[in-house]
């Protein structure tokens, strides 16, 4: 009888392990929210716009406006604000954002159109201030013929922007964290079957990156060529974890993204073996963002 309750203890322990490590992959590779992804509009900053200021300054960001829809769009624009500043005696009011120019605009369908958050740096504003801008797009003007999704649609683009007051590399001289990857049901997925191709199927990877000091500001999937990559919506620098989706052919057994901080520090995450030339692809492009980042508060 003691045996069997030896057994029967055993076989319970392992039950419960299995179903705990079945739970943590799958919570692992949970579904990314990346419907924002297939927007009609997109809202981007362009690559290498610094987002830091010293006090008393003036700044414009620019910000792309793709139309990826089949019609001409007409937009407005508008803007949220957030300036938690405190200090030790009372809070202080330091609203940065002054418009945006334009704030309606006509974008023609498969174009690309520029609007700027104008913004101004007070004085009184400390050293290391984070401020949170959101700009919020929505359609200005309803055409009886699109489809009636549009008349409630928008999209929207959030991003940090900090006060320094010295050179931002003072601050910041740390890449990104890239976690790990993990396979999200690759041996399932990559079945192959008789006369079958390993091009015909794909299978998906995830990665949890973060970055605590200046915030994440950019991804770029490096290797391979084919490889896809969606993301959650994140504020642009970001001190939180970020979760990447990448979708690639079975056929491969390696991928490469570069993560940037809005300090330009550049992380490389690897998966599997990745050839040296692909890391070396971006070399250039990565020193001269670099240059531009030490240049631009040093006067």
């Amino acid at each position: 009888m003691e045996n069997y309750l030896k057994m029967f203890s055993f076989f319970l322990t392992f039950s419960l392990v299995f179903l705990a490590e079945c739970v943590n992959s799958k919570s692992k590779c949970a579904t990314v929210s990346s419907g924002w992804m297939d927007s009609p509009v997109e809202l981007s900053i362009p690559e290498g716009t610094p987002l830091f200021g010293k006090p008393g300054t003036s700044q414009r960001i620019p910000i792309d406006v793709k139309n990826k829809y089949e019609d001409d769009l007409f937009l407005l624009f508008m803007f949220q604000e957030n300036f938690p500043i405190q200090s030790i005696q009372k809070d202080i009011h330091a609203e940065m954002v002054q418009e945006i120019q334009p704030n309606m605009l006509h974008v023609r369908s498969n174009s690309t159109e520029r609007v700027k958050v104008k913004l101004h740096v007070s004085h009184f504003i400390p050293d290391m201030y984070r401020g949170k801008v959101t700009l919020v797009a929505r359609l200005a003007v309803h055409n009886s013929s699109q489809p009636d999704f549009l008349l409630h649609w928008k999209t929207e683009l959030t991003f940090y922007f900090t006060v320094l007051t010295q050179n931002i590399r003072m601050y910041d001289g740390v890449p990104p964290d890239c976690g790990q990857f993990i396979e999200c049901e690759k041996e399932k997925q990559c079945q192959i079957t008789e006369g079958g191709f390993c091009s015909e199927s794909s299978y998906d990877l995830i990665l949890r990156v973060e970055d605590k000091e200046s915030g994440i500001q950019m991804f770029k999937p490096v290797y391979p060529d084919n490889i896809e990559l969606r993301y959650s919506r994140y504020p642009i620098g970001t001190r939180g974890e970020v979760i990447l989706k990448l979708s690639q052919s079975c056929c491969e057994d390696a991928a490469s993204v570069h993560v940037q901080d809005l300090a330009g520090n550049t992380a490389i995450c690897n998966y599997g073996p990745v050839p040296s030339s692909a890391s070396q692809s971006l070399l250039n492009m990565y020193i001269l963002f670099k240059c531009f980042m030490l240049l631009n508060l040093s006067v």
